[in-house]
């Protein structure tokens, strides 16, 4: 059994390559992989009329392109468990936090949605508390006397750490902002091992 070496970078190439040829030999077996038993089909030899021979001969290349695409999909999912091996086996720092590949990857896909969606939840609470406590100072605009004024006015009460939330809001725009330099050039520096 060998062993072949490449990048991740080079090996989604290959991933983005099998893709695509697997697209074209899904439409060849969808175009020709059934034929009318009484004409000639054109993966066959078509300058005679044997019509025998002529299917027999396309059967054998529409064989071969199921080879193909079996060959494809095992190169495929070794190249995808390679890339996934490695992403969960190497370290990287975004942010300032040390995590695997396949944790930036879940936090870019995944964390980072469900961040943003409680920071902005955050921002929309404080904003409505905001309009709430200046309609409800409103009322007190007339008040003259500030002291008394002070005592009757109504101010926003944090019930979330501020701090943490500007922290949390923080890091997030920090490792969106480093992730894709970062993927980049831990894959074209990761090498992976292939097994045939």
């Amino acid at each position: 059994m060998s062993e072949r070496k490449l990048t991740i970078a080079r090996a989604l190439t290959r991933l983005k390559t099998i893709k695509a040829q697997l697209i074209g030999i899904n439409s060849n077996i969808q175009e020709y992989s059934a034929w009318s038993d009484k004409s000639k089909h054109p993966l066959g030899d078509t300058t005679h009329n044997d019509l025998k021979k002529n299917h027999a001969q396309a059967r054998e290349k529409i064989a071969s392109l199921f080879q193909q695409a079996t060959d494809l999909r095992s190169e495929y999912l070794k190249l995808k468990l390679a890339i996934d091996k490695a992403n969960m086996e190497t370290k990287i720092e975004i942010a300032g936090k040390v995590m695997t590949i396949h944790e930036a990857l879940l936090y870019e896909r995944e964390i980072a949605g469900f961040i943003a969606s409680i920071t902005q939840a955050y921002k929309r609470s404080v904003s409505e508390a905001q309009g709430k406590v200046t309609q409800y100072n409103y009322q007190f605009s007339n008040v003259s006397d500030e002291g008394a004024k002070a005592a009757l006015l109504a101010d926003i009460s944090y019930l979330v750490d501020k701090g943490e939330m500007d922290k949390l809001d923080k890091f997030t725009i920090e490792f969106l902002t480093e992730i894709n330099g970062t993927k980049n050039e831990i894959n074209a520096l990761t090498e992976i091992h292939i097994e045939d």
